[in-house]
């Protein structure tokens, strides 16, 4: 049997933000409640950050917020009308603040989000959303995916880009291994997926979850093997391997060193 662990999807992480105007909801939407937000602040920031929230309502001081499947519509009012809303969108820009008229479609640019709602297996539910405005409403698309291609891939968190992480089996016999090269180049067909390994305890445990899965939907052989798991040193710690920073439980941990 030859196992491997291989990275595939790249995902670039977006940072959101909150971008309050007047307005409210089309009268057809479906809102949650949140009484534990007593304020129109809190009330944004449960928003922003609960995963499957969008938009956050001050309906009459009552805090209401909105799922996907939920809202289609927001109408604008004005400041009279003393209605606010809360729209959560891409962030793409750290150095200065967007400007322009019916924000947050700044001078009638559409802007977007991205939701990522946890799955069954650790593969979440992707939700890119779209609000386009026209003539004081603005209006939802949505365009839905799980983030990793399939089941057998868990989503990783590393730095600020999130990869889909899977295995590769294959049920030789004799149990066999595979060689780096050729370890690269069976990843590198899955999609030009790339090599990869467990870089801490908690990417160690998720590999632990996969193969559970896998074992428990037939996916390997239900019998007795032993599973070994090869890595290769940084580049730092080939020239000192006994350091402290290099003996570390993270590093060491899930991967044996010939």
């Amino acid at each position: 049997m030859k196992f491997l662990l291989f990275l595939a999807s790249l995902l670039l992480v977006v940072d959101s933000v909150m971008v309050v105007v007047n307005g409210k909801p089309d009268p057809s939407s479906k809102a949650n409640q949140n009484p534990n937000a007593t304020s129109w602040e809190k009330c944004v920031k449960y928003c922003s950050e609960e995963v499957t929230c969008l938009l956050a309502y001050d309906n009459e001081g009552k805090c209401e917020w909105f799922q996907h499947e939920n809202i289609t519509k927001v109408k604008q009012t004005t400041v009279l009308e003393e209605e606010k809303v809360a729209f959560k969108v891409n962030n793409f820009s750290t150095s200065s603040c967007p400007s322009g008229l019916n924000p947050p479609t700044f001078d009638n640019q559409d802007a977007h989000g991205v939701l990522l709602i946890p799955g069954e297996y650790d593969n979440p539910n992707r939700v890119n959303y779209t609000i386009k405005y026209t003539a004081g409403t603005w209006e939802f698309s949505y365009f839905e995916q799980n983030a990793c291609p399939t089941d057998f891939f868990v989503l990783l968190q590393r730095e600020n880009i999130q990869w889909c992480m899977s295995t590769e089996i294959t049920p030789d016999r004799p149990f066999t291994s595979f060689s780096y090269d050729a370890a690269v180049t069976t990843c590198d067909n899955q999609n030009g997926s790339v090599l990869t390994g467990a870089t801490n305890a908690a990417e160690m445990e998720k590999i632990k979850t996969m193969q559970s899965n896998l074992l428990s939907w037939g996916a390997v052989p239900q019998e007795s093997f032993a599973l070994r798991l090869d890595g290769k040193r940084t580049t730092a710690c080939q020239a000192t391997p006994r350091t402290a920073s290099c003996m570390t439980d993270e590093v060491r941990k899930g991967v044996h060193e010939d």
